[in-house]
């Protein structure tokens, strides 16, 4: 025998169904489909109510802050507000596990689409600065060139330099 369960079934041509919550009188959350397949949470009323979270028909796609998923998850916060936080005060807050046997597992682009970190499914870490204005810091907020690193630097290797006129410069800056 089955448990208990709360059902809502539309029997309607409107096309929605769900839970709605008001307080004395005003819309306030709702939970259900509204106009569409979808599952959704909207604040305020199920017509005109922002979707704050969907899973989409079909594809089981889950979207908070959009109504169309492009990804399993897919987040969409527009501006000024921080899409993903992590805190904690000890421990491993954050990882990414790899099953993949080529590609990139992980990546941060740029405002034009360009991937500006890039970590391999074979272990590679690429740093892209690929304009001209894009630089990688290391001990620096502040770099002023493609590569600016600030601190004690350890080569264990060949350092190969490659231009038409290659240029080695030492500052003493004692």
């Amino acid at each position: 025998t089955a448990g208990a369960y709360f059902e809502a079934d539309s029997a309607h041509s409107s096309g929605f169904y769900g839970i709605k919550l008001s307080s004395v009188g005003t819309d306030k959350w709702f939970l259900g489909s509204y106009g569409s397949a979808n599952f959704q949470i909207k604040d305020g009323s199920a017509a005109n109510g922002d979707e704050r979270f969907t899973i989409q028909d079909g594809t089981g796609k889950v979207g908070i802050g959009t109504n169309d998923p492009d990804a399993k998850l897919d987040v969409n916060v527009g501006s000024s507000v921080t899409a993903f936080n992590v805190s904690g005060s000890e421990g491993q807050l954050f990882s990414v596990t790899n099953n993949l046997s080529s590609g990139s597992i992980f990546s941060v682009n740029d405002i034009s689409g360009s991937p500006s970190v890039d970590v391999d499914a074979d272990g590679t870490i690429q740093l892209a600065p690929l304009l001209p204005d894009e630089m990688v810091g290391i001990g620096t907020t502040n770099p002023t060139s493609k590569l600016h690193v600030v601190g004690n630097t350890n080569l264990d290797g060949a350092l190969t330099i490659r231009s038409v006129s290659p240029t080695l410069t030492f500052n003493d800056t004692t």
